[in-house]
C-alpha cells in the first residue's frame, strides 16, 4: 500500500447551496494535511462551524469530463472543484 498526504481543504473556502459547494482551485484554503494509509484520490473538507472532517470521493463522468472541474460527493453532498 501507498501513503498519501492529504491536504485539508477548509469548508468555508467554498460557495453553499443547499448540499452543493462550488470553488475555484486557487480560492481553497488549505488548513492542514492528514496522512492516510492507501490510494485515495479524493479530498479532505473540514466543517468551518464543528470542525468535522470528511472524505469526499470522486464522483466519475468519464462522458462529460474535459478537465475543467472535478465533482466529489460524500452522502448526500457534492463538491465541485473549478480547475481555474
Amino acid at each position: 500500500m501507498k501513503s498519501n498526504q492529504l491536504p485539508i481543504y477548509c469548508a468555508s473556502s467554498f460557495k453553499w447551496k443547499n448540499n452543493q459547494g462550488t470553488v475555484n482551485k486557487s480560492d481553497l484554503i488549505v488548513i492542514d494535511t492528514k496522512h492516510m494509509v492507501g490510494e485515495y484520490d479524493g479530498v479532505l473538507i473540514e466543517s468551518s462551524k464543528t470542525g468535522n472532517i470528511k472524505y469526499f470521493t470522486p464522483v466519475h463522468d468519464e462522458d462529460g469530463y474535459d478537465g475543467e472541474f472535478m465533482i466529489y460527493k460524500n452522502d448526500d453532498i457534492f463538491i465541485t472543484i473549478w480547475n481555474y
